[in-house]
């Protein structure tokens, strides 16, 4: 529960967003609930987790592994911050719908009757395995079709690795490729994106045409700029580590009289936590 809101259970907003009680009515209405939602856990009711016989029905053979659920979780935690500030009146948009295909993937087995591992944690596992291992493109496509062979025929696993990457597409967070100096003296951003030469060198930027003697829009080198803002808004919004972001303004256990964080300091006992500032 979020004071006067509670989550959304349409198919829309599928039990993300805290949302008004009215606006959950209309939705209800509007859109429907979201499939097979047979037990509610998310609107302060008792946890099915806590007691199998949750209205006389056991659930034990519809509840994914600990493991599998994390990746919902996971899911949930990367959109939440986003769909907080939506519109719930205005239709999914792109990045949105595409998170909400992952949650459905979260949700799907990866074949009849496997309850441990889901459509989108395999995913997510081969590709960390890929990248960790370096493996090969050739390579990995072989590995997964063997387990394509291996399941039966009706499952889920996804076909090429285009369309793994393009599942897992909007949990990554943002990049930017800024343009730099070949002799890295100098990156063209913010007072310096407009020019066409280095500062400190005179070299170019771009490169030179092939049939013109002109530049292109091909530059020499490019630096990958990764925004702060966005991977901060990630650890916040998640369970998993929200409570190691906040530690220096909850009671973190450290000696009274002992200064280890600025948070210890008698300035920030004195700070104004209502300062627009402080929830900056």
């Amino acid at each position: 529960m979020d004071q006067d809101k509670i989550k959304c259970p349409c198919i829309r907003c599928r039990k993300v967003p805290y949302t008004e009680v009215d606006t959950v009515k209309n939705h209800s209405y509007k859109f429907g609930f979201v499939e097979e939602y047979w037990f509610w856990d998310k609107h302060g009711e008792t946890s099915i987790h806590d007691d199998n016989t949750f209205f006389g029905v056991d659930d034990s053979n519809t509840n994914f592994s600990e493991g599998a659920c994390s990746y919902r979780e996971m899911v949930i935690d990367a959109m939440a911050p986003d769909l907080n500030n939506s519109n719930p009146e205005e239709e999914p948009n792109r990045l949105h719908k595409k998170s909400f295909d992952m949650l459905d993937a979260a949700d799907k087995e990866l074949c009849p009757g496997c309850k441990k591992v889901t459509q989108l944690s395999a995913v997510a596992r081969l590709l960390n395995i890929k990248s960790e291992y370096r493996i090969s493109e050739q390579t990995y496509d072989a590995i997964c079709q063997l387990i394509n062979d291996v399941l039966q025929e009706e499952n889920n696993m996804v076909g090429s690795l285009y369309e793994r990457k393009k599942l897992i597409q909007a949990l990554g967070l943002p990049v930017e490729m800024i343009d730099c100096c070949r002799s890295r003296c100098t990156i063209y951003w913010r007072q310096d994106k407009d020019l066409y030469r280095c500062k400190f060198c005179n070299a170019d930027r771009y490169k030179q045409s092939k049939n013109l003697a002109r530049c292109s829009s091909v530059s020499f080198k490019k630096m990958h700029y990764f925004p702060l803002t966005p991977r901060l808004k990630r650890l916040y919004a998640s369970q998993a580590t929200v409570s190691s972001m906040r530690w220096y303004c909850e009671n973190h256990g450290h000696d009274a009289g002992v200064m280890c964080h600025p948070s210890d300091s008698e300035a920030w006992k004195h700070f104004d936590k209502s300062h627009p500032s402080f929830s900056a």
